[in-house]
């Protein structure tokens, strides 16, 4: 087709993630007049099932392999590419180190409010600097860490991936997290409340489900129930059951595993940050979690027991309206990739 603008999006892995489950979910339209592949730097996820609408340019062998990185930076620089999008530190750094010798649009993807250490942190702030454009997860993402001379040239993406229909969960004390079973996401806290929550309401139960990448002191009994990786139709089977998605992070952006539970029905129980205070407000469509104040969990366990059916009901109902007429993710990619497509790369030298 005529002037088909040739996007490359380069990440890590097509793990289980919310960046990952954004990047699979990317949908092809003929009539936007976008080529879209994805180069991964390593292919050791690349052949799962919900994978397989994902046109990979490019798997390298192994995250850490120099030899793997060597060959996504050579791929890189011979691909015809109008625009490249970068996604987490690894992947920025193919770009810092591709830009100078490739004439492309660059475009730095910000995936959270805070940096995980000081190399991710070092890598996206040059970035941001010396890129063409930059993406980010939600407007708390971009005032946490874009410079305000930069707000011009940055287009907050949409993490709402699918259309998802409600599961007509009835109000119990069923309560689901999926997602990466990591240290970041403060697991730890997660089950030091449902253990709390068990004091009071004893058929309270904890389902989690996602990659385990830390071991955690797991003292639920028959109270809890631990699934690995799952596909997305097998997750919502697993929640059927359940009333509650419950998140305890200290940091996120968007937080989409939230998004996906408002929009099939379930009440989410969350730490206020992040983005999430901005769509999630307390006692409405969601209930917040105060981690500094252990005093005020007798409060919101209260909260919880009291719930009628009808109050359930009501509260399930306005976690889903919140997402009605929200952009998809892949429109929302489209919508910014057509207003940058006409800007000239830059090609000035990196400042530090």
């Amino acid at each position: 087709m005529k002037n088909k603008v040739r996007v490359l999006h380069i990440c890590h892995d097509l793990s289980i993630g919310g960046v990952e489950e954004a990047i699979r979910s990317y949908t092809h339209d003929s009539t936007t007049n976008i080529s879209f592949e994805v180069i991964t730097i390593d292919s050791k996820y690349n052949s799962l099932p919900q994978n397989r609408n994902t046109r990979v340019a490019y798997g390298g062998k192994g995250l850490n392999n120099p030899i793997s990185f060597y060959r996504c930076l050579k791929f890189l620089l011979t691909h015809k590419a109008d625009i490249v999008i970068f996604s987490l530190w690894r992947s920025t750094l193919l770009g810092l180190l591709a830009k100078p010798f490739k004439r492309a649009k660059f475009v730095c993807f910000l995936h959270n409010e805070s940096y995980k250490n000081f190399i991710d942190a070092w890598i996206h702030k040059i970035s941001i600097r010396n890129f063409d454009h930059i993406f980010v997860d939600s407007e708390c993402t971009q005032r946490s860490l874009v410079p305000e001379n930069k707000n011009t040239n940055t287009s907050i993406i949409s993490f709402k991936t699918k259309k998802l229909s409600p599961l007509g969960a009835n109000k119990s004390y069923n309560f689901i997290y999926w997602g990466r079973i990591a240290k970041q996401k403060r697991i730890d806290r997660l089950l030091k409340f449902m253990t709390h929550l068990k004091n009071t309401i004893t058929e309270a139960h904890l389902t989690l489900i996602g990659p385990e990448e830390y071991n955690f002191d797991y003292s639920l009994a028959d109270n809890f129930s631990h699934h690995g990786p799952k596909t997305f139709d097998e997750i919502k089977r697993i929640a059927t059951s359940s009333s509650f998605f419950i998140l305890t992070s200290d940091h996120e952006g968007m937080a989409m595993s939230v998004v996906e539970a408002m929009e099939m029905g379930l009440v989410p129980v969350v730490t206020p940050v992040g983005q999430i205070p901005h769509y999630c407000k307390d006692k409405n469509n969601a209930i917040f979690l105060n981690f500094d104040d252990i005093d005020s969990w007798d409060e919101t366990i209260h909260f919880i027991q009291k719930l009628t059916k009808t109050d359930y009901t009501r509260m399930s109902n306005l976690a889903r309206g919140t997402w009605t007429n929200t952009l998809s993710y892949t429109d929302s990619i489209n919508k910014a990739i057509i207003n940058i497509k006409d800007q000239q790369p830059n090609q000035t030298t990196f400042s530090s």
